[in-house]
């Protein structure tokens, strides 16, 4: 995966190669619902060392941005969000932990 930042107070996109993202068997989603009660799959969500809940959207194929969420409720595998990405966008719903680790760096050498 590479890294890139253009503006330093956004998060960084992070692009996978196809192989990396067949070793993660990646899997998205797409964000339902309306703007102040959007839906996401709960596997979608991440949270950074200080509880703040994330999610990463689709860019551009097997490209992905850490997206800020508002959380209102967690029902089963469903959250409702009253921030998030607009309804339509695609988030990752299996691997967003390693795109996270990818973006911190924690890379596994192998």
């Amino acid at each position: 995966a590479t890294v890139e930042s253009a503006d330093p107070s956004a998060p960084p996109r992070v692009k996978f190669t196809e192989e990396a993202a067949r070793r993660v068997e990646l899997l998205t989603s797409k964000v339902t619902g309306r703007t102040g009660n959007l839906t996401v799959d709960y596997a979608a969500l991440i949270y950074d060392k200080k509880g703040k809940p994330w999610v990463y959207a689709v860019t551009e194929p097997l490209t992905f941005v850490r997206m800020a969420v508002d959380v209102t409720r967690i029902d089963g595998t469903k959250v409702t969000l009253s921030d998030g990405p607009p309804p339509g966008t695609e988030v990752v719903t299996q691997g967003a932990t390693e795109v996270y680790g990818a973006e911190l760096g924690m890379e596994a050498n192998h």
